[in-house]
């Protein structure tokens, strides 16, 4: 049988079709990429917010106009004899036999200095005490003093105008007082009478009563 020797064309080899994915590179790159785009938006979040700086306004007077300030009322000021009323009413009397025997009458230390005569003007005579009405026992108090001397000193003044005191020593809380009384009077028209010859010599007494 005859062969045929006739040479064979060879046969083509197929190429490997050409790849059409990403390189592993560009995945690498890109999901570093995100990775580092979600950790900025997650600092970002975290980030606490500045604070929003406060508006202070400043406070403005108001502003009173010239009109405002002449139509704005002023205080009425009270009629005549207003004052007067006040200076009228009658002042408070008060029984110097009702106090207690505790009560001092404090007389200053110092010497009185003498008053400046006025010229064309007559002394007005002092107003007599207040009578002694309810009936007792009583002591006329012409001082109570803080050491022995000036009580000394207000009984011998007395004793110059006929007047015969005594000298006290009583404790007041954590105080000496030394009192220079005159009495005791058990018969109130000697009282008032002494009383009114003390007040006519400038001086002031309190009638204390003891008993009765």
């Amino acid at each position: 049988m005859p062969r045929d020797y006739k040479k064979r064309a060879p046969a083509k080899r197929k190429k490997p079709a050409a790849k059409t994915g990403m390189p592993g590179w560009a995945w690498l790159s890109l999901g570093l990429a995100i990775g580092l785009f979600a950790g900025f938006l997650f600092y970002l979040s975290e980030r606490p917010a500045p604070p929003t700086p406060s508006l202070t306004l400043p406070i403005q007077k108001p502003v009173v106009r010239s009109a405002e300030k002449a139509a704005t009322p002023k205080p009425a000021r009270p009629q005549g004899g207003g004052t007067e009323t006040a200076k009228d009413a009658a002042p408070p009397k008060f029984d110097f036999y009702t106090l207690l025997p505790k009560l001092e009458v404090v007389v200053p230390t110092g010497k009185p200095q003498p008053a400046k005569p006025i010229q064309n003007a007559q002394p007005k005579p002092s107003a007599p005490p207040q009578k002694i009405e309810i009936p007792g026992s009583y002591m006329l108090q012409t001082g109570s003093f803080g050491t022995y001397a000036q009580a000394n000193r207000m009984k011998a003044s007395l004793a110059l105008l006929g007047f015969v005191a005594n000298i006290s020593q009583v404790e007041v809380g954590l105080d000496t007082w030394y009192r220079v009384q005159i009495g005791p009077f058990h018969d109130l028209k000697k009282l008032n009478a002494v009383r009114d010859a003390l007040s006519r010599h400038k001086i002031d007494s309190l009638a204390l009563k003891i008993s009765g």
